[in-house]
């Protein structure tokens, strides 16, 4: 009890001391989007804070830092106060991928050409929001893959967002007016998905002034001959010999 009494007046309070032996903190796991920047934060009581590891943080000794992250994080948070036992508890950052797109950078055309933005997206399409832009030009803005029919060369963009989680990505393509051949006229995806739900299932050739090919051949990583075909319209389905294929990376060579 605080009593002060100046002769005239008199007043007075009451303050509780708590007494404690351990510092006791709490926090709470974040979920966003890969690159995305969320604010942390631990309450409780504790005057200093440390955080372990200091991937990704703003600062390590802040009760609510900052956290830019590319993958899952679980962070230890230790809590202390002077003369008292720390605590510590775990805060983790569950990290949701960005879609994964595949768009070639350059598409050539010739006038009057109909050119097919072929926007390869891993997964199951129904999973997804998509949107093209400009609009002009463009059979549709919200299918994977649509024709265009421009005039003049013209940049286009795809905008990709997961339904589940609310993570986007964007991927840019520019169609360039071409009056001649060029090497660089031959297009192929660099990832595609042979799962069976109809998108995405094959890995072909896209061209839009080579007709035919004298072959192309898809190796495995020792270097063995997995597919091969000498018709441009015809892809892999991502089997030999009937059989799917693992996962992984497969090389391709083309002779036309």
């Amino acid at each position: 009890i605080l009593q002060i009494d100046d002769g005239i007046c008199l007043s007075y309070d009451t303050m509780t001391l708590n007494i404690i032996e351990q510092a006791d903190i709490f926090g709470e796991d974040q979920t966003i989007c890969a690159g995305d920047t969320v604010e942390l934060f631990v309450g409780g009581l504790a005057t200093e804070f440390n955080w372990y590891p200091e991937t990704g943080l703003s600062a390590t000794y802040l009760a609510a830092p900052s956290a830019t992250l590319e993958e899952t994080t679980t962070y230890t948070v230790v809590g202390s106060v002077l003369g008292c036992e720390s605590d510590s508890i775990t805060v983790t950052v569950t990290v949701d991928p960005a879609p994964e797109v595949g768009l070639q950078a350059v598409n050539s055309f010739f006038p009057d050409d109909i050119v097919s933005l072929d926007a390869a997206i891993a997964g199951d399409l129904e999973n997804f929001a998509i949107n093209w832009s400009p609009a002009q030009g463009l059979s549709c803005t919200d299918c994977p893959n649509p024709n265009a029919l421009v005039e003049q060369s013209t940049p286009f963009e795809i905008f990709v967002e997961d339904l589940r989680t609310g993570c986007s990505t964007t991927a840019q393509t520019f169609l360039n007016l071409r009056t001649d051949c060029a090497e660089d006229l031959v297009y192929a995806p660099n990832i595609f998905s042979p799962n069976g739900d109809g998108h995405n299932d094959i890995f072909r050739l896209y061209s839009s002034t080579i007709t035919q090919i004298t072959s192309m051949q898809i190796f495995n990583r020792w270097g063995g001959v997995i597919f091969e075909t000498s018709n441009l319209a015809e892809g892999w389905d991502g089997r030999m010999n009937g059989q799917p294929v693992p996962d992984g990376t497969y090389v391709y060579f083309v002779k036309a």
